[in-house]
């Protein structure tokens, strides 16, 4: 077992929560080599696993538009 690996299942309670990365390419590697009972997911997957298919659709979620987000929402950019 790979130290990150056992740093992972620690900090995860042995696989109960998930584990985001925000590199598409890492989580592509850790999920070939770690458990298979690590919940690895990068930002995209996390986002439709947890928001979108969340069954709390219903409850008010607050998000951070980025200021470039923002431009776009009104049109400047």
């Amino acid at each position: 077992m790979l130290s990150w690996e056992k740093l992972l299942l620690g900090c995860s309670n042995n696989g109960e929560y998930p584990i985001l990365c925000d590199t598409s390419p890492c989580v592509y590697r850790m999920k070939k080599v770690m458990g298979k009972n690590l919940q690895i997911y990068d930002t995209v997957d996390f986002i439709h696993d947890f928001f979108y298919l969340s069954e709390y659709k219903k409850i008010v979620r607050n998000y951070y538009d980025p200021c470039y987000m923002q431009f776009q929402k009104d049109g400047d950019v």
